[in-house]
């Protein structure tokens, strides 16, 4: 409305990083009281570590407000017969007004990309709806990077197919002139490509030290496509941030070594590093840039 209108135009007023992508919403969706029935890599939810729904939305919210300090932040209702659906990243691709509505890869979680796309109506977005192009084209955002320039980076996974990703080349190629780039899937023990990689700013990208942070960087071909600046991290999901607007959103690791590393490069970067607590989330896959999409519109 008028007052989501105002806070963009202040927004695209503030203060400009020229490393960081600029974005004026964020879209987020409320907790579903069948969190704990959510989708886990190992299909089991272990019963001495089992999701508390109170204590995710207290998170949730947490996440929101930090969000909101930010940029305005759009928080949907939650769908209640679909447990995962916090996690709306899976849902979609956008780059400006260019959006991809995705097929998610789980059969499960299908059912909550059509109130996403009335969102993005309602938002005036440039629409290709997956669905209509493949019958079996899948796709789940977590596995889209895209830290700004010519690059889109996409994972193959057991949730992001062939089909996807080749969905996402004829729209995002065609229509803004940026290269999808497939990275091959290099590990079944991480469910996303952003469950092993994000960036810092558009020259700056996370990566977990040893062999499978070295693997995905070979994949990604990662330093002959623009970044500067590789920075590893020895807790492997503090490698999933959300890079907004020159802030910095790092899950609450208690590992120090990692803490010193961002505090170090955020620092040079002149980037706020806020630490949020998602560990409820976590307990079923999902990580801090799982819980919301970013429009730059």
């Amino acid at each position: 409305g008028r007052y989501l209108s105002r806070e963009i135009s202040l927004c695209r007023t503030a203060h400009r990083n020229t490393n960081c992508r600029r974005y004026t919403v964020a879209i987020t969706r409320e907790v579903s009281e069948s969190l704990a029935d959510g989708l886990t890599m190992d299909h089991v939810h272990d019963s001495d570590n089992l999701v508390s729904v109170g204590h995710a939305k207290n998170q949730k919210k947490n996440y929101v407000n930090t969000l909101r300090s930010i940029l305005p932040t759009v928080s949907l209702p939650p769908l209640q017969n679909h447990p995962d659906c916090v996690f709306v990243e899976d849902t979609a691709v956008t780059i400006g007004k260019v959006a991809v509505i995705n097929r998610i890869g789980h059969t499960s979680r299908q059912g909550e990309v059509d109130d996403m796309k009335v969102t993005f109506q309602q938002f005036g977005l440039d629409i290709t709806d997956m669905r209509h192009i493949s019958s079996d084209a899948t796709c789940d955002g977590g596995d889209v990077m895209y830290p700004g320039g010519d690059y889109l980076f996409v994972g193959q996974s057991n949730r992001t197919n062939e089909r996807g990703i080749q969905v996402l080349r004829d729209t995002f190629e065609t229509k803004l002139g940026i290269q999808v780039i497939d990275v091959p899937n290099v590990t079944d023990d991480a469910l996303h490509l952003k469950s092993v990689v994000t960036h810092l700013d558009t020259n700056t990208i996370l990566a977990p030290t040893g062999p499978l942070g070295d693997d995905i960087l070979k994949a990604m071909k990662a330093s002959d496509r623009g970044f500067e600046y590789i920075v590893r991290l020895p807790d492997l999901p503090s490698c999933n941030v959300v890079s907004v607007n020159g802030h910095i959103l790092a899950p609450a690791t208690q590992c120090q070594e990692t803490r010193d590393i961002l505090k170090k490069e955020t620092t040079l970067r002149n980037l706020q590093l806020h630490y949020v607590d998602m560990s409820e989330f976590a307990k079923i896959d999902g990580a801090l840039t799982c819980c919301s999409i970013l429009l730059d519109i």
